[in-house]
């Protein structure tokens, strides 16, 4: 960490599988005392069990109290939400992170009420279809890139403990403005999550009379779209101006691919694959 923080005492608010996930590896490796706080009495037992935590409270201001580092890990409109519940309550010298999909709503809310500048934008590119605790695992941030998205008034030393703490996690970590994380995540993730919910919509017929004809293209396709509804449509809202900019970009592909198709020869539809092909090959 930074010579000014040693985290010691790490506080998770929300315990999902992003939150379970973080406090597995963190008590796996022993870097820290984790306390875990929700709502739910039964999931805090849970997650003691599981080894997500070692303790836990539905307070969040018992839950913050002693706190060196908290991680926020809800759904993105939350996470404001809980910034201001737990703020009240943190130490002197406390930092506060999160794992949200959209950095500008989070940030720019955030920015309101952090006075002391205590707050580091963080969004870990991992995660799943799946959600909840029970789907948590120690290595789900491993060979993941973080993205940090400090601002202006970003603290030097909060921001050097919380990128050696995802160091930690065994992630790359990245930093960029939060405009330009919305701009580009938006075309890399979020557009394909909507897309992924269209295709899916669109075969509606066909899986719901005849799933056996479904191969494997269209499941490694549409993977992304068991993810849940109350987390995406957060963020989809959260990031609208973007996504909508992405919308309208991939309609122009779209359109392209469509005139391709009406052609009387594959010459442009070739063009356009092999242009693709190779990109794809880069990732």
């Amino acid at each position: 960490m930074s010579k000014k923080h040693t985290l010691k005492k790490v506080t998770i608010v929300g315990l999902g599988i992003m939150g379970g996930s973080l406090g597995k590896e963190i008590i796996f490796q022993r870097l820290a005392y984790v306390t875990g706080v929700s709502s739910s009495p039964a999931r805090i037992k849970e997650a003691v069990k599981l080894g997500a935590i070692n303790r836990g409270t539905v307070n969040i201001r018992e839950g913050v109290k002693d706190a060196d580092l908290v991680v926020i890990a809800g759904k993105v409109m939350e996470i404001p939400v809980k910034f201001k519940q737990l703020y009240p309550y943190l130490k002197e010298g406390a930092i506060v992170t999160d794992v949200g999909s959209v950095k500008k709503y989070i940030c720019e809310a955030i920015k309101k009420i952090d006075k002391k500048n205590v707050f580091v934008g963080s969004h870990p590119m991992v995660g799943s279809e799946k959600r909840g605790l029970l789907n948590s695992t120690k290595e789900f941030y491993k060979d993941g890139v973080c993205i940090m998205t400090p601002g202006k008034e970003t603290d030097c030393d909060n921001f050097t403990a919380v990128y050696k703490f995802w160091k930690k996690m065994g992630m790359t970590v990245l930093a960029m403005t939060a405009g330009q994380h919305d701009a580009e995540t938006a075309l890399i993730s979020h557009l394909p999550h909507l897309v992924a919910f269209c295709l899916v919509n669109n075969a509606a017929e066909i899986i719901k009379k005849n799933p056996l004809v479904i191969g494997p293209g269209f499941k490694g396709a549409t993977r992304i779209a068991g993810s849940h509804e109350e987390v995406w449509a957060e963020i989809f809202t959260a990031n609208k101006e973007e996504l909508l900019k992405a919308l309208s970009k991939y309609r122009k592909e779209l359109s392209k691919l469509e005139a391709a198709v009406k052609s009387t020869t594959p010459a442009q539809m070739k063009k356009i694959m092999r242009g693709a092909r190779l990109l794809r090959e880069k990732i």
